[in-house]
């Protein structure tokens, strides 16, 4: 009788076959995981934010301008690039100002009172995103600057009218400027809550009338350029 020889199984076989059951695992379960990026792209072009917050003081020389307070708007965005937008802005600050009379003979005008002063911004602005389209774990921090209009929304008070028109202060229509930052938080698909704070500037001028108490005064300029702070919160929605 013939006998077939048994086939010889290679000593290293129960080695490699669990090695490559082991790789083959491990290469699975590679393929199952996700990487979590901490960006997300903004897929949105438009944006509309409602914001309110404080608006700093800043008088002028003689103390005449516009004070600070409360301020509250609206602003719309449009993202032109995954960087760069342009806003504008409409703006209601409520302020106050000091009434002098500069008609006395007095060595200094008199003060007469702190009278409220209602105050409207009209504001155009370029928009540069520091992380691009993206935000980072939610957040998207950017820088602007521009300028615009504000024009008062209060008359003159019954002692000032008579005064005459050398004597009583005006406000407005005048340019303004503004420069700042802030940082965006995207909680949801399209809500976003946001802070910035702002640098700006607008021109006011000084009555002639007070121009004759330089000597106790110091020099009154005709017109100056007042600088003020602002910082504001917001809820945005994107669409």
């Amino acid at each position: 009788m013939n006998r077939h020889p048994m086939p010889r199984i290679s000593p290293t076989l129960p080695l490699v076959v669990p090695a490559l059951l082991a790789l083959l695992s491990v290469a699975g379960g590679a393929q199952a995981q996700t990487i979590t990026s901490p960006y997300s792209f903004i897929e949105t072009r438009h944006e509309v934010t409602v914001f309110g917050g404080v608006a700093g003081e800043n008088r002028g020389t003689i103390e005449l301008g516009p004070g600070g307070g409360p301020l509250i708007g609206v602003r719309y965005g449009l993202a032109l690039t995954g960087t760069a937008g342009i806003e504008a802005a409409l703006q209601y600050i409520a302020a106050d100002r000091n009434v002098y009379d500069p008609t006395g003979d007095g060595e200094e005008p008199e003060f007469l009172e702190l009278v409220d002063h209602h105050i409207a911004l009209l504001e155009a602005r370029g928009r540069f995103s520091l992380t691009g389209g993206r935000t980072w774990h939610g957040l998207a921090p950017y820088v602007f600057g521009g300028g615009g209009l504000a024009m008062s929304l209060s008359g003159s008070t019954d002692a000032e009218e008579e005064f005459g028109a050398g004597s009583k202060f005006t406000f407005g229509p005048t340019l303004t400027g503004t420069v700042g930052g802030g940082i965006r938080w995207h909680f949801g698909e399209r809500l976003g809550a946001g802070l910035e704070g702002s640098l700006n500037l607008w021109k006011i001028g000084n009555p002639a009338a007070f121009r004759t108490f330089e000597e106790s005064l110091g020099p009154v300029p005709e017109d100056e350029w007042t600088g003020w702070s602002a910082v504001t919160v917001g809820v945005s929605y994107r669409f």
